[in-house]
């Protein structure tokens, strides 16, 4: 049973802030089970939870008191239940996607809420099946949602945030790499980019993009870098079979402007996701072979492999610095431990640990008494469509907490607030942990940062 979720069931009653036992002074946490991480708007943060009935509900969440304000009934219609419910918001709005029947109907009604008050601004499409997350677009003017077809293809539809109109048709998107940026529904593996006028602006096979054949950009990595964008994917099974494809992975740049090739890398691109909280870009590089024992038959302790992480300029792919680590296993399998937005835990060739500072590479002794962000999460139940989702489990988003440089939970908080970790409004920095929303200031009301 959810501790805060009892603050849903009864709209306008909303779960007390409580000091956090493990944190420090003007930590407080507001207990939800939070599934979605915040997105900020003008005087209130909005997430997704789950209540003690295994129901979605978006919550609009008070800065300066922790309290909800308010909360609507939430679905995740048709996206792949192998991904956490997440939010993007445009502006003071994000889209909610209202079950159109019943929670366990995956029918919704996509639907503008104001981040301050919770009011719908405009409803969309009615009765739809949504494929991926309603996030902005066209050079970030826009919303872009998914629906599925009568036939089984999809089609991106572009509305506008005014009044939710339908501005244009992308016919045959239908995930979302990035902003802008689409995988197709076409048989073989395609990409394709969306204009600042709301049109397709190029298509490119990922045949063409990575130089071979098998590879999935819905497995990848993908990520802007102002007109480049920086993608990783898995190599194909066959080819990974001594390395489990670590040292045949590659990292392209492609133009945003046409779709070509600018470069290309080898390694992936933030630990294919595990350094995704590192703001400046990251290739991880591994060599060997991976030895085949009973003890790491799953290549979980990576006996056989090097590693390096390596700095790079987005725009030409050059290698600006290079660290070889030894600790692969938590750097690859979202174990990291970190700092801030540039900086984690590794350790270092010489089996000594230190902070990587990767935004110049300058490496520094741990301090004593260190607390480091951890990143951790678990799979929760949600009442669903149980022909989509059998189980009717899901992932959550990132939940947060504070660790020692042996991995140990820690008592105090970092005492660093990083934006890939939580949101600030109204000089409140909150961010997702285990025991629900947790809120601490940084400064003086200054509205959304």
């Amino acid at each position: 049973m959810s501790i805060g979720a009892l603050c849903l069931v009864l709209p306008g009653i909303s779960a007390p802030a409580t000091a956090d036992t493990s944190g420090i002074g003007p930590t407080f946490v507001t207990p939800m089970d939070v599934v979605g991480d915040p997105v900020a708007g003008e005087g209130a943060a909005a997430a997704v939870t789950v209540d003690s009935s295994h129901n979605l509900h978006l919550v609009g969440v008070a800065p300066d008191t922790g309290h909800v304000v308010w909360s609507k009934p939430f679905s995740e219609s048709l996206i792949d239940p192998s991904l956490p419910p997440a939010l993007d918001s445009l502006g003071n709005e994000v889209i909610d996607l209202v079950p159109a029947v019943k929670v366990t109907n995956p029918l919704v009604n996509v639907e503008a809420i104001n981040l301050t008050t919770g009011a719908v601004v405009w409803k969309g499409p009615q009765d739809v099946l949504v494929g991926d997350v309603p996030s902005p677009c066209v050079h970030m003017t826009d919303f872009c949602v998914t629906v599925y077809n009568k036939d089984g293809s999809s089609t991106t539809a572009v509305l506008s945030p005014a009044d939710g109109s339908v501005l244009g048709l992308l016919k045959g998107a239908s995930n979302a790499l990035d902003y802008d940026l689409y995988e197709t529904d076409a048989k073989a593996p395609t990409i394709e980019a969306v204009s600042g006028s709301g049109t397709v602006q190029w298509t490119k096979t990922t045949n063409q993009v990575f130089g071979g054949s098998g590879y999935d950009p819905y497995t990848g990595i993908f990520s802007s870098y102002g007109t480049t964008e920086v993608a990783t994917v898995p190599p194909p099974s066959a080819n990974s079979d001594h390395s489990e494809g670590l040292d045949n992975s590659k990292t392209v740049g492609l133009s945003l402007a046409d779709g070509s090739t600018l470069w290309s890398l080898p390694g992936q691109y933030d630990c294919d996701g595990s350094l995704g909280l590192l703001v400046p870009p990251v290739n991880c590089v591994y060599k060997g072979v991976l030895a085949k024992t009973k003890s790491n038959a799953n290549g979980s302790t990576y006996t056989g492999l090097q590693m390096s992480l390596q700095g790079f300029n987005p725009a030409t792919g050059a290698v600006t610095w290079n660290v070889p680590v030894r600790d692969i296993d938590d750097l690859t399998n979202f174990n990291a431990e970190f700092i801030d937005d540039d900086s984690l835990l590794v350790q270092l060739a010489d089996g000594t640990n230190a902070i990587l500072d990767t935004s110049s590479r300058k490496t520094a002794a741990v301090p004593p008494g260190q607390v480091f962000w951890c990143i951790g999460g678990h799979t929760f139940k949600v009442n669903e469509n149980k022909t989509f989702n059998k189980a009717e489990n899901r992932p959550e988003e990132n939940e947060y907490y504070p660790c020692k440089e042996n991995g140990d939970t820690a008592q105090t908080w970092p005492s660093t607030s990083p934006d890939q970790i939580g949101v600030t409004v109204d000089g409140e920095f909150m961010w997702a942990t285990t025991h629900g929303l947790a809120r601490r200031s940084v400064g003086p009301a200054e509205g959304v940062a």
